[in-house]
């Protein structure tokens, strides 16, 4: 496994537990580091766009919680997609370290 492959790993857990807790702010600091870790141009083909999804409906969220008056069902939509943008990202990273493995 490549240094790479191990800091997406490490980043990729610490982006679970991000969501899962709704902290906020590690969850900013978690995506932005995976962003800039990423070392390959196909790779950052595929994951750049889930990552700048995944960060906008991360800003939504944080609006909703501010702003208080957005419905509950909007905010529970919200956090439902960033775990589907997680679940996504997971996906695509664990094919990628397969292919690697396999190469």
């Amino acid at each position: 496994m490549s240094d790479f492959d191990l800091i997406a790993v490490d980043q990729m857990a610490r982006l679970r537990a991000d969501i899962s807790s709704s902290n906020m702010d590690e969850i900013c600091s978690t995506l932005s580091e995976l962003r800039y870790s990423l070392d390959d141009e196909t790779f950052q083909a595929k994951m750049v766009p889930l990552l700048e999804a995944a960060e906008k409906n991360l800003y939504q969220l944080v609006e909703c919680f501010l702003q208080n008056h957005v419905a509950l069902s909007s905010q529970l939509v919200l956090k439902a997609t960033m775990n589907a943008s997680y679940q996504t990202l997971e996906v695509i990273l664990t094919n990628r370290m397969g292919y690697q493995r396999a190469g």
